[in-house]
Order: structure tokens, then C-alpha cells, then sequence
């Protein structure tokens, strides 16, 4: 697999496992919603390690910070058991998950070089 899949790989299981722990949460199942919101934890600790630092500039720092708020946001969701942080932390998982989608989509296209000028070629007879 690319890397870009494993990215994208990683957002869905992200998804899987928050709304997961938001099924669990609204039908009081304690030890399955802590299993789900550890394995999101899990795979968001893996995206921040994941980054490349000195290659992603700015984009990877942003996304340190994104994926260290949603780290935070699921914590105080299983502290205070509550869907709104969870709910929200899918939605930004899913926002990010269509942008590398998208990326994907647009580098697995062949690049086709269009010419600079327009040439013609005469005969003369």
C-alpha cells in the first residue's frame, strides 16, 4: 500500500472506531466504549508520529495540532461521557478523510504535458 492509503486507512478506521464508541456511549456499554475510544487514541498517536516534520513544513505541524485536539476532544468525551466531542471529532476525521481521498484521486491521474505554443507543420510541394 502507499502511504497515502495508509493514511486514508487510518482515517477510516478512525471513523469505525469513534462511532463505535458512540454507539457504545448511547447504549451504556462502558468496557466496549473504552476499547473503541483506546483504539482511537491508538491510531491518532500513530498519524502524529507518522508525520514527516522536516518535509511537511506548516501542513504537518497544523495537522500535529489537529490530531493532538482530536486526541484531547475523545478523552474528555470518555471523561464525561458525552457524543458531542465524539460527534465532532468524526466530523473532522471525515473532512479529512475526503481531502486525502481527493489527493489520491488527483496523483493517480496520469500528468499529460500540454505543448507551450502551437506548432503547424507546412508542406510545400
Amino acid at each position: 500500500a502507499t502511504p497515502m492509503r495508509l493514511v486514508t486507512a487510518l482515517y477510516e478506521g478512525a471513523i469505525d472506531a469513534v462511532e463505535q464508541a458512540r454507539l457504545c456511549l448511547a447504549t451504556e456499554q462502558i468496557m466496549a466504549r473504552s476499547t473503541y475510544v483506546t483504539k482511537t487514541v491508538n491510531i491518532l498517536s500513530e498519524l502524529i508520529a507518522s508525520l514527516d516534520r522536516e518535509k511537511g513544513g506548516d501542513i504537518s505541524r497544523r495537522l500535529a495540532e489537529l490530531y493532538a485536539y482530536m486526541l484531547q476532544r475523545v478523552l474528555e468525551a470518555h471523561t464525561r461521557q458525552a457524543d458531542e466531542p465524539l460527534a465532532e471529532v468524526s466530523s473532522l476525521l471525515a473532512t479529512l478523510l475526503q481531502g486525502w481521498r481527493s489527493a489520491e484521486v488527483q496523483l493517480a491521474q496520469p500528468v499529460v504535458e500540454e505543448p507551450v505554443g502551437s506548432y503547424s507543420v507546412c508542406e510545400t510541394a
